[in-house]
């Protein structure tokens, strides 16, 4: 029973909340992870690497337009810091992640 509520004892089919969610696998050796908005260069995340896959949450509108800039920085300044634009997030349900 996916994307219903149970409502008054009765089941409901809830609305669908959408969400933009941005996967990243990044080198082991990188320290830290920023996302940027590609045009005005607003710094959306600036995180910790604790691991080399993990997600980060955008607004909605990052899901259907390819304006982000991911970028990996080395704070021991061992290795230059890489960036790729043009980086589009995944729309996805949270109803259909989170099961009721």
């Amino acid at each position: 029973m996916n994307n219903f509520v149970l409502i008054s004892h009765k089941y409901i089919k809830s609305q669908a909340v959408l969400q933009a969610i941005l996967t990243l696998d990044v080198d082991v050796e990188a320290e830290r992870v920023a996302v940027l908005d590609r045009v005005t260069l607003q710094p959306m995340h600036n995180i910790t690497a604790v691991s080399s896959n993990f997600s980060v949450i955008l607004p909605l509108d990052y899901g259907s337009i390819k304006k982000v800039i991911v970028g990996i920085i080395d704070d021991d300044e061992v290795h230059n810091c890489q960036f790729i634009d043009g980086v589009s997030a995944e729309i996805l349900d949270v109803n259909a992640v989170l099961r009721i």
